[in-house]
């Protein structure tokens, strides 16, 4: 799926079984109030956007804690630099964390 929609509670996406290598896919995930993970493979170009009204978001290393982060962007190409496909990942919670992890 291209879209993931919580309301409230703990989620993870695991896409460490998805192979990208020579695709571009983009996907939504929102979350009203908790937190939520998403795995993703150590090949993958990965482009993360967060907006995030109240909490916490840890991605791909990056840390970025407060109110109102609308916008932030993290790239990560992967263990294996350039290459691997390309995934694309809005993240937009209202009060929670999210966290984005190889």
């Amino acid at each position: 799926a291209d879209r993931y929609d919580f309301t409230a509670g703990n989620a993870t996406l695991d896409l460490r079984g998805i192979d990208f290598a020579g695709r571009q896919e983009a996907l939504t995930v929102t979350m009203k109030l908790g937190q939520v993970r998403v795995l993703v493979h150590e090949t993958v170009d990965t482009t993360a956007t967060i907006r995030l009204q109240n909490g916490r978001a840890v991605i791909l290393g990056k840390e970025f804690d407060g109110r109102e982060i609308d916008g932030q962007s993290v790239t990560d190409l992967g263990t294996d630099g350039a290459g691997g496909g390309t995934l694309n990942l809005d993240l937009q919670l209202d009060t929670g964390n999210v966290e984005v992890i190889r």
